[in-house]
């Protein structure tokens, strides 16, 4: 795959009107993220755009945070190491296997396309990759020059595209406040579907193009309470211990 010419999202700090500017959801996203952890436990997490840290310093794990310019503004874990760098040069190495990705890089689709096909690569079967910034409350802040102070970018057409490409996945959709999440389990390390077709899915979703009402209206999302989080980030009891905890457990 070829790397994307990337455009700059510089802004003038011009902010747009009420709407244009709008944010919604249930949940605040840190905290759905938060849980998550605390679920999933991961051995090791990763973190695609750290930015001021906030995502970065919930992780309790060994855990690695990358961006090419961050600007930490919270003390993280121990545990932690942040990496000054971009994301496609991160992959490039071998950097182990983890279990639970956030990605919130560069708010491009192909940036964030790129991104999730090498995150995959490196997941384990029964982890998780969440992706931010997939319901914009306005076309305006699905823009991919940026124009808005609440700016998502065109990363929402991540969710048609693994819907058509990989329908293999398990993709859930939370109403998290502001911009929403997405949830991709159901992983398999070693599907190239994605590599393979990456020119084609350029040329259909690499344009100019506004997200659909069902997006902006955030049709098909889950509340994420708690109980809803919980069982989405429970790992999947490994195959062939089923009985073992039943019996453990008298059922």
């Amino acid at each position: 795959m070829d790397k994307p010419v990337q455009l700059q999202s510089i802004w003038d700090g011009t902010l747009g009107d009420e709407a244009e500017e709008a944010r919604r959801g249930a949940r605040a996203y840190l905290e759905v993220l938060g849980e998550i952890h605390r679920f999933l436990q991961p051995q090791r997490y990763l973190e695609i755009g750290i930015r001021f840290g906030h995502s970065l310093c919930l992780a309790t794990c060994e855990a690695v945070g990358v961006d090419p310019a961050p600007d930490l503004k919270v003390k993280l874990n121990p545990r932690t190491i942040a990496v000054t760098e971009t994301s496609d040069d991160f992959f490039a190495r071998d950097n182990g296997k983890f279990d639970l990705i956030f990605i919130d890089g560069m708010h491009l689709f192909e940036n964030v396309l790129r991104d999730f096909i090498h995150a995959e690569a490196i997941a384990n079967l029964d982890g998780l990759i969440v992706i931010d910034d997939v319901l914009p409350n306005h076309p305006l802040q699905a823009n991919r020059r940026r124009q808005t102070q609440t700016w998502t970018g065109d990363v929402w057409k991540i969710v048609p595209v693994l819907r058509t490409w990989r329908p293999d996945l398990k993709l859930t959709l939370l109403d998290t406040y502001p911009t929403g999440l997405l949830c991709v389990s159901g992983l398999n390390p070693e599907n190239r579907s994605l590599p393979a077709a990456y020119p084609e899915i350029l040329a259909a979703y690499g344009g100019d193009l506004d997200p659909e009402d069902e997006v902006l209206n955030r049709v098909g999302t889950a509340i994420p309470e708690t109980e809803v989080v919980r069982k989405l980030a429970t790992r999947p009891i490994p195959s062939g211990m089923g009985k073992v905890f039943r019996r453990i457990l008298g059922r």
